[in-house]
């Protein structure tokens, strides 16, 4: 299936240096037609600081005392809303999720937020990897608070591991919303119930969309048997395995998680066992289906492994050696398929 905006994009080369004027004013049109007359809200993870322009000035945080909320609304000259809570003792406010409220759906800051979150994906596919803020936009069903809207969203990220401790699911990363939203089996209308629309740009810059069912929240956890499918302990190597492979090509095939995922099981089964290392893996296996066949492969992991090196710093010693070859170029004539 081609690439949604394909017609107004085709001309320029990818990867792109900046966001296209044309996919930036299509995705602000979608936007703001979904969303109409009313509030909606941009979702914000500021681990690695706010957005550029917008970011929280920690004097006039210091003047508000504990005024972190009001500091923000300062810089933005919105209603903020953090995600923040006395459950999340171990996450400093500053450094938690917040909602900044728009009034409505066409709101400036509305096609702000999309250039940087195209922008920030660009940076990602250019280097092969990246910092994401923009975790998407959420509009509630009926008037309901941006205060509960928070309260909700900060619920469904909270899980308990296997062992009992607490953990956040960083859902406001939309590599890992997206990864869980496509392979997880959540029933997302029962978990955003009270959510009209949780949108946001997926790694082919689609906007995708999570709707919850009317109604009063349930208040909810992200389900256990999402926590222990396995998804996130994997997220950080499918993250940089889409990240590096979207450099040498765009759009990814609509089943590209599920290649990836499965490229990530076998990094595993090699003895690959860093996320970093299994997603180099996984993206040269799909790059270049030769790579998993090279004889040498499985020394070269080993090789690194004993000396605490990166994956990716000996395969691109020794790439030479795969690059341009049929898969099957190490068999036999023979062993050939005819």
């Amino acid at each position: 299936m081609p690439h949604p905006l394909a017609t107004s994009v085709t001309a320029l080369s990818w990867p792109w240096d900046s966001p296209p004027p044309s996919l930036t004013a299509s995705l602000a049109s979608r936007l703001s037609e979904q969303f109409g007359a009313g509030p909606a809200y941009l979702l914000i993870d500021p681990d690695h600081g706010d957005p550029p322009g917008v970011e929280l000035d920690e004097s006039a945080g210091a003047a508000f005392g504990d005024g972190v909320r009001h500091a923000r609304e300062a810089v933005w000259q919105r209603p903020v809303h953090t995600l923040h809570s006395s459950e999340y003792r171990r996450f400093t406010e500053v450094n938690f999720p917040y909602l900044v409220q728009f009034n409505e759906g066409n709101d400036p800051w509305l096609t702000t937020s999309i250039e940087w979150a195209v922008q920030e994906h660009l940076n990602a596919c250019a280097i092969g990897t990246g910092v994401y803020r923009i975790g998407g936009w959420v509009r509630p069903h009926g008037e309901r608070s941006g205060h509960a809207l928070a309260r909700q969203l900060a619920l469904l990220m909270h899980f308990r591991g296997s062992d009992g401790s607490p953990g956040l699911a960083r859902l406001q990363d939309r590599r890992v919303l997206h990864l869980l939203h496509q392979r997880a089996g959540i029933d997302w209308s029962s978990g955003l119930k009270g959510v009209e629309r949780w949108c946001y740009l997926d790694h082919n810059l689609v906007l995708q969309t999570l709707q919850g069912a009317p109604g009063v929240p349930g208040f909810q956890a992200l389900p256990a048997a999402a926590v222990h499918s396995g998804l996130l302990d994997r997220s950080m190597a499918v993250n940089l395995a889409v990240a590096r492979w979207l450099r040498s090509a765009f759009p990814l095939p609509e089943n590209a998680l599920a290649l990836v995922l499965d490229k990530v099981r076998i990094a595993g089964q090699r003895g690959v066992r860093h996320a970093q290392d299994q997603g180099a893996y996984a993206a040269e296996a799909l790059i270049d289906p030769a790579f998993e066949h090279w004889p040498d492969l499985d020394r070269l992991i080993k090789t690194v492994a004993r000396f605490h090196q990166r994956l990716s710093d000996g395969m691109d010693l020794h790439r030479p050696e795969w690059t341009g070859k049929p898969p099957d170029h190490w068999r036999r004539p023979e062993e050939r398929p005819a």
